[in-house]
């Protein structure tokens, strides 16, 4: 994946994981198809229930739980059941699609089943260059069809990156929305196959976006996002937003006056986010009021823009991780506190940045350390105190 992301997890090919849905109400089975393509992260492919909107809930905070080994499926749903997590509460799944590349085969994900209350499965698409990036994969039919209406160029393999941050804007954002329609294409032939799909993850508006070269990888995230986001009409595709994750070190754009490229790329981020979730990551060390006030500068910053940006603010979800598997920029048990230190200072933080304000929370990364049993109970049972803290949540329970 190289330095570029905030995230910087790098199982072989490259960041993966998965997760699936399903009812409120309900706790249905959700089944991982046995003949799972060998590109889509772990293999496996969860269906939330079919009558799962997309469309958050209004008064709950959103919940995201994002990358995770398929044969661990299991163990977080039953975490997540033991929580006390309030019943309802709109909770997005999502693994990595088409990370791995064709010279690296995996098995076929076995049968995998879970009951995962007010699921929404949300594949995860990564910018990082991937089995995406190989050519565009539709029927014969459907490409006969992007022929015909004129819109069928660039149908080949992608620029590498050096060559395509290189290139003219314009040439950036086409090839971005090429990317971000490759994106969609997958979710068109999975949901073909039955796979009911909420909506998408997006990993991630990197770092570099607020670095030296900021425009040029701006400009290719813009366009992924335009082309994850509208996808191919002529082929059926409908808007949808998605989940926009961005690293913490691109969140100072926040704070920058808006100039040049910037109004488009607020406002195509904005019109892309169902859900925007800002990457923290604290250290567990210090105290956590601190570190909350520390890393919410960008989440601020967005508030007092206003704009699209201060739409970006009202549905930003706090990006956390799990604090056992320590990563470039992941934060997390860096001191290797004992379990009571790290529930302590996971409780406060959350605590913190609730009285701060933010519409829910995100947990990146229950792989190796974090993929354990005690590790994803206690976190589940913290987002759970706090869903249940958030003025939202307290809004929207019945009286008596």
């Amino acid at each position: 994946m190289g330095t570029c992301e905030a995230h910087s997890v790098t199982p072989a090919p490259s960041r993966m994981g998965l997760l699936g849905a399903l009812l409120a109400v309900l706790a249905l089975a959700l089944v991982a198809p046995a003949g799972a393509g060998a590109q889509d992260g772990d293999g496996a492919a969860l269906e939330p229930a079919a009558d799962a909107e997309a469309a958050p809930e209004r008064g709950f905070p959103w919940i995201v739980l994002s990358y995770y080994a398929s044969n661990h499926l299991t163990r977080l749903v039953a975490a997540l059941n033991g929580s006390g997590m309030p019943e309802g509460t709109p909770v997005y799944f999502g693994t990595y699609y088409g990370s791995g590349k064709p010279s690296h085969r995996r098995q076929h994900a076995r049968k995998v089943e879970a009951a995962v209350p007010s699921g929404r499965f949300a594949p995860i698409f990564p910018i990082q260059p991937s089995w995406f990036w190989e050519r565009r994969r539709v029927l014969p039919g459907e490409e006969f069809k992007l022929k015909a209406e004129g819109v069928g160029a660039r149908r080949g393999r992608l620029p590498r990156m050096k060559r395509l941050l290189r290139m003219s804007s314009g040439a950036r954002v086409r090839w971005g929305e090429e990317l971000g329609r490759r994106f969609r294409d997958r979710m068109r032939s999975k949901e073909r196959d039955g796979t009911k799909i909420a909506t998408w993850q997006f990993d991630e508006i990197l770092s570099q976006a607020a670095g030296p070269a900021g425009r040029r990888h701006r400009d290719l995230a813009k366009g992924i996002l335009r082309g994850v986001t509208f996808g191919r009409p002529v082929l059926g595709d409908k808007e949808q937003a998605g989940i926009v994750w961005m690293a913490h070190r691109a969140l100072p754009l926040a704070a920058r006056r808006s100039r040049g490229d910037l109004p488009d790329f607020w406002a195509t981020v904005d019109r892309a986010s169902l859900v925007f979730v800002g990457e923290e990551y604290p250290d567990f060390t210090g105290s956590a009021s601190r570190a909350a006030r520390s890393q919410s500068r960008g989440h601020r910053a967005l508030r007092r823009a206003g704009g699209a940006r201060g739409s970006l603010a009202s549905k930003y979800v706090v990006g956390m991780s799990p604090g056992y598997k320590l990563g470039v920029s992941l934060g997390g048990n860096v001191r290797h506190r004992r379990r009571g230190g790290v529930n302590a200072f996971r409780d406060n933080y959350i605590a913190a940045r609730l009285r701060q304000g933010v519409a829910g929370f995100g947990e990146f990364n229950f792989r190796s350390s974090n993929s354990r049993r005690r590790v994803m109970d206690d976190v589940m049972k913290a987002l759970a105190r706090g869903v249940r803290s958030h003025p939202g949540t307290r809004r929207a329970e019945p009286e008596g």
